[in-house]
């Protein structure tokens, strides 16, 4: 899987590892995965959530796309991992379902 991060302050090289390994584990849910597409905006402290982060995932049939906003980015890359896990579960049940 091809994994595009496009982002608006540089990240620590620990961050960028978390984000890789979170993304490639998701092709153990759903194999068909083609890229992810990753948009990440860290805030300056002044609001509530510090760190956005947008996924969207190239798949066949209509992308899978997540967001996450919370106040540290390691937990905006958990939250957005959970929700796009739980999209591709429903996706493959779906297509499993039809077969």
């Amino acid at each position: 899987m091809q994994i595009h991060i496009n982002q608006s302050s540089e990240l620590a090289g620990n961050t960028k590892y978390l984000l890789n390994e979170k993304l490639e584990k998701l092709t153990t849910f759903y194999e068909r995965i083609e890229s992810a597409t990753v948009h990440i905006k860290q805030d300056d402290g002044l609001g509530e959530n510090e760190a956005t982060i947008n996924v969207r995932l190239a798949v066949p049939g209509p992308d899978i796309v997540a967001e996450a906003s919370e106040e540290t980015i390691e937990k905006s890359i958990a939250e957005v991992h959970d929700k796009l896990r739980r999209q591709l579960r429903k996706l493959k049940e779906k297509q499993n379902g039809r077969n």
